[in-house]
């Protein structure tokens, strides 16, 4: 049980240490895909969400809007997205 509180003490003194070493993230702009065309339904919600958001992360954050069924250019357009992902779906 000592040698367990110990390694934990140990691992606690550490993590800052580690997410120091991180570099910032997000380092590159993010894109914000919206399964409906622009002017419709979602673009009033959608572009103070990602303005707030890039207020808070301290990038830009680029709506894309992709007409079409709800689900399928969201998802036909993140397998394709940079590595690491940086592209959430509405």
């Amino acid at each position: 049980m000592n040698r367990w509180i110990k390694t934990m003490l140990a691992a606690a003194a550490a993590a800052p240490l580690l997410a120091a070493a991180q570099g910032s993230w997000p380092d590159k702009p993010i894109t914000m895909i919206v399964p409906f065309p622009p002017g419709g339904v979602a673009d009033p919600v959608a572009r103070p969400v990602a303005e707030a958001l890039g207020k808070e992360l301290k990038t830009t954050v680029i709506v894309e809007n992709r007409a079409g069924a709800p689900a399928a250019p969201p998802a036909s357009a993140q397998p394709r997205a940079p590595r690491p992902m940086a592209t959430p779906c509405c």
